[in-house]
């Protein structure tokens, strides 16, 4: 069995240390809530680590039965393992985070294969470019770039820069762009549906113009666009250009339809930002983290009687945006996809994941923190799941 060279006591908080095959193991030494937690052998190798809503019995599902010939992976952690490593968590969310800290550290090369949770998508321009163009990256926070999202599929990232493109008539087929001026324009151009910057029929001057109108659209700004295709449909339809009146009252549709579905996602990375609130130790008890533009901070708990006390310290914090330290657009990425995986779930989502927008005094958060936890059965997701 292969093993991870890393020092288990600078990643985790607690362990502890396990008998010799064929003597039993105390489970009382490991506690019944969540965590992460991690085995390793004699010479401190790390052989296994996994991420659980019950550190007790993950442990005797993996190491108890031994003797056991129908359970042989179980049996040959047991005749290796020497120490218990954890490190405590009270939610899902909290077990995740603190997952993707503890693999990153102790694989860093393949860490990600482990991980619960897939790439989100953004949306990404570098306007400034000679020659800009949208693009659907998974790492966002890249130097020059202007970047919308989480999209949690890269399908909808596509379709957001697809209506990007028709409704401003953005070129496609960037292959011949960077030819300019010396491109051949392609059937988008006979269509009428690009203006064809690549053989210089518009000056680049011109593009860069649309290039920023389409910009000012995906910021928000989408009134003035809408009024300008309205007009031309309407004109389309009094000259009898039916065809065209159609496509562009289905592409008007298209894009309203869809900014309405994917509002969250169509906004700039730079203003991600949420207060999330799980479970944490007892049902009386509620945990936050704060979450800034890849990021995420864990806040201490509090009981919920007493949530009046730091309400208005939690929403300012949300407000404020801090400075960022970290450059690590990979990890900072890594953070927005993980929020966005659980974002993506909705109701189901286990805690409550709150914008500024939707939180701007303390008498909001207390509303919606009680709305959330003040019943018993808040959410089924936050309850730990059967071992397998």
């Amino acid at each position: 069995m292969a093993t991870i060279s890393a020092d288990p006591a600078a990643i985790f908080a607690e362990y502890v240390d396990l008998p010799a095959p064929g003597h039993p193991l105390d489970l009382t030494l490991v506690p019944a809530h969540g965590g992460v937690y991690a085995l390793s052998d004699e010479r401190g190798g790390i052989i296994q680590t996994i991420s659980t809503q019950n550190l007790r019995r993950t442990v005797a599902v993996r190491l108890q039965g031994a003797d056991d010939a129908s359970r042989p992976r179980s049996a040959n952690l047991r005749e290796v393992a020497r120490r218990l490593w954890w490190t405590p968590s009270f939610s899902v969310f909290e077990s995740t985070l603190i997952y993707l800290d503890v693999s990153r550290r102790l694989m860093p090369d393949t860490y990600r294969k482990h991980l619960g949770f897939a790439p989100a998508w953004f949306a990404s321009i570098q306007p400034e470019r000679p020659l800009p163009r949208w693009r659907a990256d998974a790492l966002a926070f890249q130097p020059d770039a202007v970047e919308f999202g989480p999209f949690d599929r890269r399908r909808h990232c596509d379709e957001f820069i697809a209506i990007l493109e028709d409704l401003f008539d953005l070129c496609r087929e960037h292959h011949i762009l960077d030819r300019t001026p010396h491109g051949t324009a392609c059937t988008y151009y006979e269509m009428d549906r690009c203006p064809a910057p690549c053989d210089g029929t518009i000056p680049l001057a011109q593009y860069h113009a649309m290039i920023r109108a389409s910009l000012r659209f995906a910021t928000g700004e989408t009134g003035e666009r809408f009024g300008e295709l309205e007009t031309v449909m309407r004109r389309a339809a009094e000259t009898r250009e039916y065809a065209r009146a159609a496509r562009l009252k289905e592409l008007l549709q298209r894009a309203r339809d869809f900014l309405k579905r994917h509002a969250l996602a169509c906004a700039r990375v730079d203003n991600f930002r949420l207060l999330i609130i799980q479970r944490e130790g007892r049902r009386s008890q509620v945990k936050p983290f704060f979450v800034d533009r890849g990021t995420v901070e864990a806040g201490a708990p509090v009981q919920l009687s007493r949530l009046s006390n730091v309400a208005r310290e939690w929403v300012e914090r949300l407000h404020r945006p801090r400075e960022i330290e970290s450059t690590d657009a990979r990890r900072r990425s890594e953070c927005v996809w993980l929020v966005s995986h659980f974002i993506a779930k909705g109701d189901k989502a286990p805690g409550l994941y709150l914008r500024p927008d939707e939180t701007p005094t303390a008498d909001n958060l207390m509303d919606a923190v009680n709305k959330k936890f003040a019943r018993r059965n808040d959410c089924a997701s936050d309850k730990p799941p059967k071992p397998k």
